[in-house]
């Protein structure tokens, strides 16, 4: 097997998708996934499964699972309309957190869960300062 030349400059490539719908809902994921509250209060009116399924993922990271559920519901009845880049993990993320929200031990393990992150990430923070 042949060894591929060595790469001047940066070792690895800028990596970018070509797929602007993927793109653009993956990173609103991550947005809400950071700041759930913050990602609320600036949102515009929801008008799709992506945009409802948004509200419903910050409202169950936040702990209000009555208002996720709502979102989730109507995120679920637009998902057919999604664009099918987004169609299959949309599809089972709106499934998995309707499931979450509608179940009052699966709330508490995931609020447990990020309770943990949180405190883990709270403590690697404070050690790095050190």
């Amino acid at each position: 097997a042949s060894v591929p030349p060595p790469v001047e400059g940066n070792a690895l490539p800028s990596m970018q998708s070509e797929n602007i719908e993927f793109t653009a809902f993956e990173k609103n994921r991550r947005l809400v996934d950071s700041n759930p509250d913050a990602y609320l209060s600036e949102l515009p009116p929801p008008d799709d499964a992506e945009d409802y399924y948004l509200v419903g993922r910050a409202n169950l990271l936040k702990g209000d699972f009555p208002q996720a559920r709502v979102a989730l519901i109507d995120a679920q009845k637009r998902v057919s309309d999604a664009p099918a880049a987004n169609f299959k993990v949309l599809a089972a993320d709106i499934a998995i957190a309707l499931m979450i929200a509608n179940d009052p031990v699966l709330q508490g393990r995931l609020k447990s869960q990020i309770d943990s992150s949180l405190t883990s990430s709270s403590q690697s923070i404070l050690n790095s300062n050190r």
